[in-house]
């Protein structure tokens, strides 16, 4: 029985190690996309002429467009990757309880308490980040933000982006 386990154990860390790599890719068709969105927005940003307040109206509402495109690409890879991590994490305390059973008693029982316990908060975590990524809004163009807490709660998740600041309530 304890080898039917190893071998079951065996198979799904192969398929753990196929959804990594499926990951990756995910992840670099997403980063296609992504230069695809930016090298269309450039192109027509440089399509419109002229300093007019319509011309910058255009300009300001393609680049919204773009960012908001972008924004969702990368909320869609992150929450792929935190899916493909909460399976790791679950593989990972299989494979530690397998381990611990193999212990002498009472120690057997013990570090099975401990691993359990502690891949169980692990995956709760990870849980925890994949429902706020699946309630988090974007604000790639700026914006009032409101919803739950108060003006420094810190309740609503945000995904910032290098060089932008934040200004408090």
């Amino acid at each position: 029985q304890e080898k039917t386990l190893e071998d079951t154990l065996s198979n799904y860390q192969e398929i753990v190690n196929g959804l990594n790599q499926l990951t990756l890719s995910l992840g670099e068709a997403s980063q296609l996309q992504i230069e695809r969105i930016e090298a269309r927005r450039e192109e027509s940003l440089n399509n419109i002429v002229g300093d007019t307040e319509e011309a910058e109206a255009l300009r300001a509402e393609i680049t919204e467009e773009a960012n908001k495109e972008i924004v969702e690409i990368e909320r869609r890879a992150r929450l792929r990757e935190l899916q493909f991590t909460k399976i790791q994490a679950i593989a990972d305390l299989a494979q530690a309880l397998v381990n611990a059973q193999k212990l002498p008693p009472p120690f057997n029982i013990i570090q099975s308490g401990i691993v359990g316990t502690a891949g169980s908060i692990q995956i709760g975590v990870i849980q925890a980040q994949i429902d706020d990524l699946q309630g988090a809004q974007g604000f790639a163009t700026g914006g009032f933000v409101s919803g739950p807490g108060t003006s420094t709660s810190d309740s609503i998740p945000a995904f910032l982006s290098n060089g932008e600041f934040v200004v408090n309530a």
